[in-house]
């Protein structure tokens, strides 16, 4: 074992489905810790568990809402599927942090290319490209360019629109 950053811990941490052992036992022995330290400890955790409050729910409301499905693939493994937001985390309000209409639920692969930014899709569902992303890439990932999300739904839109402004996206 050997330390990092807290930062990086609750990176870690993010992907990670259930934190709870982790959070309840998220301590270091007492000589370790700086005076200073207590508080970004004490502070770090409750971003923890505040971070892991609503993302049950979040994802039980994007399976629901796209059948068990990923929401471009159709693949029917939820085990696999990663329930994303539309607008990162990060950028949204905390109502928007919830809303499942900010999800897809997506496979890894896509996922991680929309998260990325290196991929975004039109208010139609048609796939869209980014500037890093070729044809030899796709084709390694096992995807195609009529990948689509054939059921965005309306709500969803307003979200998509500020993914693809965010990542600089043209649409024709």
């Amino acid at each position: 074992m050997s330390a990092i950053p807290s930062a990086a811990g609750v990176l870690l941490l993010s992907h990670i489905q259930s934190t709870a052992y982790i959070v309840d036992n998220f301590d270091m022995p007492d000589n370790t810790i700086e005076k200073e330290d207590v508080a970004d400890r004490d502070t770090v955790r409750e971003i923890m568990i505040k971070a892991r409050i609503g993302q049950g729910p979040y994802r039980k409301n994007l399976i629901d809402i796209w059948n068990g499905k990923c929401s471009a693939t159709g693949l029917d493994y939820t085990e696999l599927l990663i329930a994303s937001h539309i607008l990162p985390w990060s950028l949204s309000e905390p109502h928007e942090r919830i809303d499942p209409f900010n999800g897809f639920l997506l496979s890894p692969n896509i996922d991680k290319l929309f998260d990325k930014g290196l991929i975004s899709f039109t208010d139609e569902g048609a796939l869209l490209l980014g500037k890093l992303i070729t044809d030899e890439v796709l084709e390694k990932l096992g995807l195609s360019k009529s990948l689509e999300i054939s059921a965005i739904k309306p709500q969803n839109l307003p979200y998509l629109a500020r993914h693809r402004e965010l990542f600089e996206f043209q649409t024709k």
